[in-house]
């Protein structure tokens, strides 16, 4: 047998193996369990400890003392087990997408920022009555309506976490 039959052989049964091993949920990602409501309540009442809390952009995930939108997501899910990303452009791959009639307490929700280009900038989270807490611009973290002009002219999607 020369190299490249044992090549493709090797690659066929390596191929195979993955398969077979994935379907037995060996090598995939764990999975979240969805966040009930009683906890995402509690969520949005630790996040709302934050309200005024300074902005920074770019600001390290290991303060308290000022945050940026992804930083402060990362802050408050991080307290109720779940790892984000980054960056609001890394978090909006996170979660299931939800269809904005649908938000739930406790989702992610992404908007565009034009001045940094046409992909998602932002992140918040929403709380509930049309309304997310966020981390921006003067006056730092803050309750803010999504009908506002500003985000909703910039809505992008929504995601959930768990599943």
């Amino acid at each position: 047998m020369n190299i490249k039959q044992t090549s493709c052989k090797l690659i066929v049964v390596g191929l195979g193996l993955s398969i077979g091993l994935t379907c037995f949920g060996v090598g995939q990602a764990p999975k979240a369990n969805a966040m009930s409501s009683k906890t995402a309540a509690k969520l949005i009442h630790y996040a709302d400890n934050y309200l005024g809390t300074p902005y920074q952009f770019g600001v390290s995930t290991a303060t308290t003392d000022y945050f940026d939108c992804s930083s402060f997501t990362m802050r408050v899910y991080k307290k109720y087990g779940y790892e984000l990303p980054r960056t609001a452009r890394e978090q909006a791959r996170v979660g299931r997408l939800i269809a904005k009639p649908q938000l739930k307490e406790g989702d992610l929700v992404f908007f565009r920022v034009p001045s940094r280009g046409s992909f998602i900038g932002h992140v918040g989270i929403y709380a509930g009555k049309g309304k997310m807490l966020n981390a921006y611009g003067a006056g730092g973290v803050k309750l803010t309506r999504l009908d506002s002009g500003y985000w909703k002219a910039h809505y992008v999607t929504a995601r959930r976490l768990g599943s």
